[in-house]
């Protein structure tokens, strides 16, 4: 099934808010105790770098220019900002950030998120952890 510019405009305005309102981690117990610590930062995009959010990276499976468009937006759940992922095509563009994490401990990891135009069952917004 072929989707539409709108479908993927609605996702990635999903991904940019998912991402936007603070993906956060919240290690369980473990040496420090039942500390909530953010270990996002910048996880409300209130801090820019350019015109981008200060210590995320934009990254796109494909990279050709008119595939996908990662911007800020001022479209927030809170505050003054979120991030817009718009895929035109098929792609897995995102904005990144890497963190350091302890064996053996548990994390709570919680975002807003918007999707607009998703088809049920498909496209849509995910929030995605690597090399664990």
């Amino acid at each position: 099934m072929k989707l539409t510019k709108r479908q993927y405009l609605l996702a990635a305005v999903v991904l940019i808010l998912l991402a936007a309102v603070a993906v956060m981690f919240w290690p369980r117990g473990g040496e420090t105790g039942d500390e909530t610590v953010n270990l996002i930062k910048n996880g409300g995009f209130e801090t820019l770098d350019g015109d981008l959010p200060a210590n995320w990276t934009p990254g796109r499976w494909f990279g050709d220019e008119g595939v996908s468009y990662l911007e800020l937006s001022d479209d927030a759940y809170e505050g003054e900002h979120s991030i817009l992922v718009e895929n035109v095509e098929e792609n897995d563009a995102r904005f990144e950030q890497t963190i350091s994490v302890q064996p053996n401990a548990w994390y709570l990891i919680s975002c807003m998120a918007l999707v607009e135009g998703g088809q049920e069952g498909g496209v849509g917004a995910s929030v995605s952890v690597k090399d664990t």
